[in-house]
């Protein structure tokens, strides 16, 4: 079970990495843990720049209250996950 477990870990991960959307891992505290290359390539920062810090400074203004309310309902337990496209 352990082997397909890892295995498959293996799988996601090389399609996370050469996805052709950006996608990212945030802490609860809104700050990036795992960017893809495609994120960086649409920023034009490099990753070591991202990491660790608070994506909300990278969000379209309209926007910064939608996510910021998304992510205070994870926080509070209403939501498992959240997944949505930014612009």
């Amino acid at each position: 079970m352990l082997r397909y477990h890892m295995e498959g870990h293996s799988r996601y991960k090389d399609v996370y990495k050469s996805a052709f959307v950006g996608e990212a891992f945030l802490s609860t505290d809104k700050k990036w843990t795992s960017i893809n290359p495609a994120v960086t390539a649409v920023l034009g920062y490099p990753e070591e720049e991202l990491m660790g810090r608070d994506f909300s400074q990278f969000v379209y203004g309209d926007d910064l209250e939608t996510y910021t309310e998304m992510i205070r309902t994870l926080n509070d337990g209403g939501l498992p996950f959240f997944d949505h496209e930014i612009r």
